[in-house]
């Protein structure tokens, strides 16, 4: 099924730490538009029957996404270690290719050095021999770490152990290096007992999503969105490189120019258009990845195709055919940490943060969204700890003890929880009345002649929790 020259899919990828396992799309385009009613028959009728852990397209459920190179340096290894998965090679290197898709992800991960958590429980389901309670996974991990050039690695701590801690974090991993330049294509699975746990798991999530009010709201408007054209992206990419646009993490938009990045000295501080481009094709090229619900350590945040897109491509987006707008929370977390721990300063602003402390916007705004994460130590080195001790003492007092002893990560666990409801809340109240959005945690997505609308129960809503903000 094709909906404004993509094809209908869902798809998962791995935020939290309990959970992990990318998104599944490919390279591939289409120009066999369907009709909005189409559409809603498909929903209607078939929506249920999926869901996913991995990617996995709706209407394909055997497909995975994976870079160039990789089935075949699986299929090189060592027969005694492909063995130790299935006697049949071909499905031993089928399922080294579904733990691979679960990695795909990474190459497009910045933060964390790439590295992703895998949930044993998960990969338990995804690669056991049929019904046979074998840890297989083991085998499969050993063998895509196998010799002196592996596929993936295991993040190491500074003892050069693999990372893990029981209860708080699984291991993390990421494919390496060599992958992260390769194009994507796809796999169909063959065996059909894989297919099978796949479609199993696909039902799962997608059952997950429409329980949630955030994820119902966006499997309503992925029908009403025509997504940019490879043209219309590259035309506006070089304009904003043009007008030396940066990105919200402050690298400098700029364009490979055919040329390898090792080319640019101070690559790590740009952000290349054919990257975000790539990007956007494999989270879009076969539809939109379905809702993935975060657990408690991201406070229920969704995620999906769009609050994952660079956020210059998503801006191309159009809603029943009409130009988005963004409308966010001014400074939504420390307004709401004021909230939580009893501050006294209402409407903060990253400008009157900045003013205070003599620093530039952007540097506050990003620290902004990290600070309240921070291990205490690690608080005390940040610009933004003498403003709080100075103007919020009491309240960073009970920040520093509330992460003494529940850990450092509750704060930011709180956050995240309030600025869920709040948003979830907004949503319902919108889908009530017929209007749909595009949700980027902290911040809507919506079309001109509704922001009004939206604007106004957002602003409302944050009233009704006690968060003094405004929307912008």
């Amino acid at each position: 099924m094709y909906y404004n020259n993509i094809k209908l899919v869902t798809s998962i990828s791995t935020i939290t730490t309990n959970y992990v396992t990318p998104l599944s799309t490919d390279i591939l385009t289409t120009e066999n538009p369907f009709t909005a009613r189409v559409l809603r028959v498909f929903y209607g009728k078939f929506l249920s029957l999926f869901n996913d852990t991995f990617p996995t397209p709706l209407c394909r459920a055997k497909t995975i996404s994976i870079p160039r190179g990789v089935k075949r340096a699986i299929e090189r290894l060592p027969k005694n270690i492909l063995n130790r998965i299935d006697k049949n090679k071909d499905i031993a290197v089928e399922k080294c290719l579904i733990m691979v898709s679960n990695l795909t992800s990474t190459i497009f991960k910045e933060n964390d050095e790439g590295y992703k958590c895998l949930s044993s429980k998960i990969l338990h389901k995804q690669l056991k021999k049929g019904n046979k309670n074998t840890y297989n996974y083991t085998h499969v991990l050993n063998a895509l770490m196998y010799g002196a050039y592996p596929i993936i690695e295991c993040k190491r701590n500074k003892k050069n152990r693999e990372t893990y801690q029981s209860g708080v974090a699984s291991k993390q991993y990421k494919l390496t290096d060599k992958f992260h330049e390769k194009d994507l294509t796809t796999y169909k699975l063959k065996n059909p007992d894989s297919i099978s746990k796949r479609k199993q798991l696909i039902l799962e999530k997608q059952k997950e999503a429409k329980k949630n009010p955030i994820g119902k709201n966006l499997l309503s408007v992925y029908g009403r969105i025509t997504i940019p054209s490879n043209e219309e992206i590259i035309k506006h990419g070089k304009e904003l490189i043009k007008q030396g646009y940066k990105t919200k993490k402050g690298k400098q938009l700029s364009s490979l120019n055919k040329k390898p990045k090792k080319h640019y000295k101070d690559r790590e501080n740009r952000s290349f258009i054919e990257d975000s481009i790539k990007k956007f094709k494999h989270l879009t090229s076969h539809g939109y990845m379905t809702p993935i619900i975060g657990d408690s350590k991201s406070g229920g945040r969704v995620f999906d195709s769009f609050n994952l897109m660079p956020s210059w491509i998503r801006e191309l987006c159009l809603i029943d055919g009409e130009k988005i707008v963004e409308l966010d929370f001014t400074a939504l977390h420390p307004n709401i940490a004021i909230s939580i721990y009893g501050g006294k300063i209402k409407y903060l602003t990253h400008q009157d943060v900045a003013k205070s402390l003599g620093k530039e916007i952007k540097e506050v705004k990003r620290e902004h969204l990290a600070f309240f994460n921070k291990n205490p130590k690690h608080m005390k080195k940040s610009i933004l700890f003498n403003y709080y001790k100075k103007n919020e003492p009491k309240m960073l007092n009970k920040i520093l003890q509330d992460k003494t002893r529940n850990g450092y990560k509750s704060t930011s666990r709180l956050l995240f929880k309030k600025e869920v409801d709040i948003m979830s809340e907004v949503i319902e109240k919108l889908n009530r009345e017929d209007i749909y959005v595009l949700y980027v945690y902290d911040a809507l997505y919506c079309k001109e002649s509704d922001s009004d609308r939206v604007k106004e129960v957002m602003d409302k809503t944050r009233k009704d929790h006690g968060v003094f903000t405004c929307v912008k």
